[in-house]
Order: structure tokens, then C-alpha cells, then sequence
């Protein structure tokens, strides 16, 4: 999945609160599990971080010091005028150019 295909971005703690980090869902999987009620939507979200912890090079996930670091950055990506920028500081960039070229 690329940057672009963010349908949610989570902030998590490993089961044993030694890793925390960024979580992306996919557009649809984030629509799947929004229409499931709330105490089944945490139980698939518990799940999918122990998941991405364990393997997190196979998943868009970025591990940082401390769940106040994540919560942050969460809030920044949802944050219009720090959203490219945060997704370069957790390595989602994908290296182009999205901002408006004016003549």
C-alpha cells in the first residue's frame, strides 16, 4: 500500500508496551471495519497492531520512541498543512512533488 491509499492512521503499543508506532489501513479495510460495532472494530485493531509489530517491514508502519511520539504524529497527518511533511518524517513518502506548480 502506498501513501496514498491511507484510509486510517493509528497510533499503537505492542501487547508488552516496549514498541510503539504508526499504523496505516488500507482505504478499505478502514471502511470494512468501520461498519462493525466498536467493541469488534477494537479487537480487529489489537489484533492487526500485533500483527504489524511483529513483521513490520511488511506493512506501512512506522516505529517510534514513545506512544505520545505517535499519537502526535497522528494528529499531524490528518493536519492538511503537515501531512506531506509528516509522512516524509516517517519515511511514507513516496518521492514526488504534490504541491501546485504555478506558472
Amino acid at each position: 500500500m502506498d501513501a496514498e491509499g491511507i484510509g486510517l492512521a493509528v497510533a499503537a503499543s505492542s501487547n508488552d508496551r516496549t514498541a510503539h508506532g504508526v499504523l496505516a489501513i488500507c482505504t478499505r479495510c478502514a471502511h470494512d471495519n468501520r461498519r462493525l460495532p466498536a467493541p469488534i472494530q477494537r479487537k480487529r485493531m489489537i489484533r492487526a497492531a500485533d500483527r504489524v509489530f511483529e513483521h513490520p517491514e511488511k506493512f506501512l508502519c512506522a516505529v517510534v520512541p514513545s506512544i505520545g511520539a505517535a499519537r502526535l504524529a497522528v494528529s499531524l497527518l490528518g493536519h492538511p498543512a503537515h501531512a506531506l511533511a509528516t509522512r516524509a518524517a516517517l519515511g511514507w513518502d513516496d518521492g514526488t512533488d504534490h504541491a501546485e506548480k504555478t506558472p
